[in-house]
């Protein structure tokens, strides 16, 4: 999950090029950052 955040802010790239990266579809990038979004804001456990 923290590759799907900090590749994009700390190398600038693409959701498709992050998702070629850590080998996962594009979509599968937007859902783990928007997971790890909630979890910030105290919405979501790591366990689920």
């Amino acid at each position: 999950m923290a590759q799907a955040v900090v590749l994009p802010l700390e190398l600038g790239l693409t959701l498709r090029q992050t998702a070629a990266v850590i080998g996962v579809s594009r979509g599968r990038v937007c859902r783990l950052r928007r997971r790890f979004e909630r979890m910030v804001q105290g919405e979501q456990s790591l366990k689920h």
